[in-house]
Formats: C-alpha cells, sequence, structure tokens
C-alpha cells in the first residue's frame, strides 16, 4: 500500500506538469521575439521531460545515459536561461504569463534556480533509479520523503545535506533518481499553476 501511494503521488505530479507544458506549447502559435524564445525554451523542457517520464513509468527501457544527458538539458535551460526570458511586462499575446511573475520576482527566479539544483543531482542519481529499497517501500514519504516535494525540501536538511550548504555530492549517489525528477516535475508544476494563464482568463 505504501508503495502505492508513493507511485501515486509521483505519478500526479509528473502529469500535472506535463499538462501545464502541453498547455503552453499549443499556444506557441503565433508568437514573436522574447515570447517565442521562452514557449521554445518551454518546449525544449516538456520534451526532455516527456522522454524521461516514459522511462521512470516503465513505458520505455530506463537508461541512466539518456537521464544524464535530459539532465543536462534541464540544467543548461534552467536559472538566468529562464528569467532572462522574462523581461518585465513581457505579456505580448500568446503569452500566458501573468504579470504576478513579477510581483513575486524572488519567488519566481528561486523556482528556476531550483530546476538547475534538481537536475544536477539527477545527474548524480542517474545509475539509481528507484534507490535503496527502503525507499521504494515508501519510506520516502515520511522522514525522508521531503526531498519528494519541491523548493523547501532536500535543500533543507537530512542525510543528503553538507553542512546546510547544499546536497552532499557523496549522498548523491544512493538517492533515488525518480526523487530529483519528481522534485524536477514538481517545481514545473508549481510555476505552472502561480504565473500562467488559466484557460479561462
Amino acid at each position: 500500500m505504501k508503495k502505492q501511494i508513493f507511485i501515486g503521488v509521483i505519478t500526479v505530479g509528473i502529469a500535472a506538469s506535463a499538462m501545464g507544458i502541453a498547455n503552453i506549447v499549443q499556444a506557441h502559435g503565433g508568437a514573436t521575439g522574447v515570447v517565442k524564445e521562452r514557449m521554445e525554451l518551454m518546449k525544449s523542457l516538456g520534451d526532455t521531460m516527456k522522454n524521461m517520464k516514459a522511462m521512470f513509468q516503465n513505458k520505455s527501457p530506463y537508461d541512466a545515459g539518456e537521464i544524464r544527458k535530459a539532465a543536462k538539458i534541464i540544467r543548461s535551460l534552467s536559472g538566468e536561461k529562464i528569467t532572462k526570458l522574462f523581461p518585465e511586462g513581457s505579456l505580448d499575446k500568446p503569452s500566458e504569463a501573468l504579470p504576478s511573475i513579477w510581483n513575486n520576482w524572488d519567488h519566481f527566479k528561486s523556482l528556476s534556480a531550483d530546476l538547475a539544483v534538481f537536475a544536477g543531482t539527477l545527474d548524480a542519481a542517474a545509475d539509481n533509479k528507484m534507490g535503496p529499497s527502503h525507499m521504494r517501500s515508501g519510506s520516502m514519504m515520511k522522514g525522508g520523503g521531503n526531498m519528494m516535494m519541491g523548493r523547501g525540501n532536500m535543500m533543507q536538511g537530512g542525510p543528503m545535506m553538507m553542512g546546510g550548504k547544499g546536497p552532499d555530492p557523496k549522498a548523491l549517489k544512493s538517492m533515488p533518481a525518480m526523487a530529483s525528477f519528481t522534485s524536477i516535475s514538481n517545481t514545473c508544476s508549481t510555476c505552472h499553476s502561480e504565473y500562467r494563464k488559466k484557460k479561462d482568463q
């Protein structure tokens, strides 16, 4: 039952992220300038996440080398690569960005930075799809489960930390790649839910 709950949480997070990215891609037609650039970036992120999702859901063979490549792509498209494509007031159609991006710029910027961090941990953990058996059983949803939920989790404490200054590189190889992938997915979902127009807006 714990394992089912664990997989269920992952599936919901992945699905929400994929749906958000898909909606952005569908709105790409007619975009120009910086709006077009950021939509193209989101499409690249979406395609990369889609390919990894298939591996983590066992719909295609798991390939650690491909996961590492994907992690590097996400890292290259994160942080300042994203934020520089959102100059204040760039709301030309068909952009779905909300003005709240600039009202909460520090938070938006932190989410963009988180993608780079989680992509780095995914790269390091690529050989370890699910992690130790006790993590697969669902214990990550308890004491160690704070790794799973996006910003403010893995970066604040626990065995993966190095004096509160960031993930311990030596510990990353033992953590599940799926945890980092899910953190990326959840970060994307948070950004979409807070800073992208809903369909009826």
